[in-house]
């Protein structure tokens, strides 16, 4: 008998989505309807679901966070995270940033090492200081718009022809552009200097 093939993981990702939805929808709690903690899991469930496909829901993120304001606050601070990078990803970069230091807070005070580890690389890739006595980031981009395009590109797996066929730049130009970029990282390599990016929270 041939096995079936597994599923992937997104396709599992609604399946559980939905089981979710199904139990909340058709179980019975002894109080005759769901309590504030199976709302908020039903909440972070529907935000998950959101992320299998791309940054995430701001809205339904917000939501989650404001339904584990009961009093989990650790789940409220990782809804926080999770929101903040919908927020990125929607760029709203000012609400994400006060999503971040919230959940920076509470991190920080119940010393959840794993939850500011996350936080801080985040607002790291975001360019975004979390604590008044943080040294504040370099403002001034060190690319041009087009070399960053140049470079989000490439970190994306482009080829120098590919990337000048999405900008409708030559391939040549976007040599160019590549030798400026490689210059300012002090790079020898496209993926060294992609790496060097990553690592300065230059590429998100």
């Amino acid at each position: 008998m041939t096995p079936r093939p597994k599923k992937n993981a997104v396709e599992h990702g609604h399946e559980l989505a939905e089981h979710v939805r199904l139990t909340a929808r058709n179980g019975k709690p002894r109080a005759g309807s769901l309590g504030p903690e199976g709302r908020a899991w039903l909440a972070r469930a529907m935000a998950e679901e959101t992320r299998l496909n791309g940054a995430g829901d701001p809205e339904l993120w917000k939501a989650a966070a404001d339904e584990f304001g009961y009093g989990l606050v650790f789940e409220q601070a990782l809804c926080r995270w999770r929101l903040a990078e919908a927020l990125l990803g929607a760029d709203r970069r000012d609400e994400a940033a006060e999503q971040l230091r919230q959940a920076d807070e509470v991190a920080t005070r119940l010393g959840a090492a794993p939850l500011q580890e996350v936080v801080s690389s985040c607002a790291k890739r975001a360019r975004i200081t979390l604590r008044a006595d943080e040294p504040a980031r370099e403002q001034i981009d060190l690319f041009t718009p087009r070399e960053r395009s140049v470079l989000g590109l490439v970190a994306a797996g482009r080829t120098n022809r590919e990337v000048g066929e999405e900008l409708y730049i030559s391939e040549k130009t976007v040599s160019v552009h590549l030798s400026r970029i490689m210059a300012k990282l002090g790079a020898s390599r496209r993926a060294e200097a992609v790496a060097i990016a990553y690592d300065r929270g230059l590429l998100e």
